[in-house]
C-alpha cells in the first residue's frame, strides 16, 4: 500500500529541515513503498510456526472488526502527530519516525487484539507505552539524530503540516514472513 502524496510531501518537508541534514548525511532514507505501521515487535519464527501466527492474526482482525461501532469506515483514519527517534531492541540502529494518531484509540484496540495473538505464541507484546509511527530514515549510529529540543521543533513542523496530509489511513493488517505476505482487511 502506497502512502498518499500529501504524506510523502510532509515527510519530504521534514527531511529537508536544516536540523536533520548532518544526521541524514550518515543515514539512509526509507523509500515510501517500504513505509509501514508496526503492530508487533520483530519476531523470529520457524517456518512451521507461521501458519499459526497467520491464523491468530486473522482471528484478531475479525475480533477488532466485530467490536467497531456500526457505520465506521472500513479503515483506520490516521494523522501525523510529531516525530521521534527510536532505537531497535538489539540497539544496532536508530530510526527517525513520524508519529501517528488515530480516532477513538482504535489503534490501541487493534493492538490489543494483535498483542493477544502474538503473546499466545510466546512472543513479547508490543511496547508497554506504544508510540505508533512510520519510520522514514535509519542510521547505524544510535546517536546520529538531533537532540530532544531539535526533535520537538521538528515535531511542531510535522503537526503544522498535518492538515495537508489528509486521507492517511490503514485499511489492512499485513503479516509478513520473509518473502511471504498475508493481508487481512480491516473492513
Amino acid at each position: 500500500m502506497r502512502p498518499p502524496e500529501a504524506f510523502e510531501a510532509l515527510v519530504e518537508t521534514l527531511l529537508e529541515q536544516p536540523a536533520l541534514q548532518p544526521a541524514l548525511a550518515r543515514a539512509t532514507r526509507i523509500p515510501p513503498a517500504a513505509w509501514h505501521l508496526s503492530l508487533s515487535r520483530t519476531m523470529y519464527l520457524k517456518e512451521f510456526q507461521v501458519p499459526s501466527l497467520v491464523d491468530r492474526v486473522r482471528d484478531a482482525v475479525q475480533r477488532f472488526r466485530a467490536g467497531r461501532a456500526p457505520g465506521r469506515p472500513p479503515r483506520l483514519e490516521l494523522w501525523p502527530a510529531g516525530c521521534r527517534v527510536f532505537v531497535n531492541d538489539e540497539r544496532t540502529c536508530s530510526f527517525l519516525a513520524v508519529l501517528l494518531g488515530s480516532e477513538q484509540n482504535e489503534l490501541l484496540d487493534l493492538l490489543g487484539h494483535v498483542d493477544a495473538a502474538v503473546s499466545a505464541l510466546g512472543h513479547p507484546r508490543y511496547y508497554e507505552d506504544p508510540a505508533f509511527h512510520v519510520s522514514v530514515a535509519w542510521a547505524a549510529e544510535l546517536d546520529a539524530w538531533p537532540d530532544e529540543a531539535a526533535l520537538a521543533a521538528l515535531g511542531r513542523t510535522v503537526r503544522a503540516a498535518a492538515a495537508a496530509a489528509a486521507d492517511l489511513y490503514a485499511d489492512a493488517v499485513l503479516v509478513k514472513s520473509g518473502p511471504k505476505q498475508v493481508s487481512f482487511p480491516l473492513g
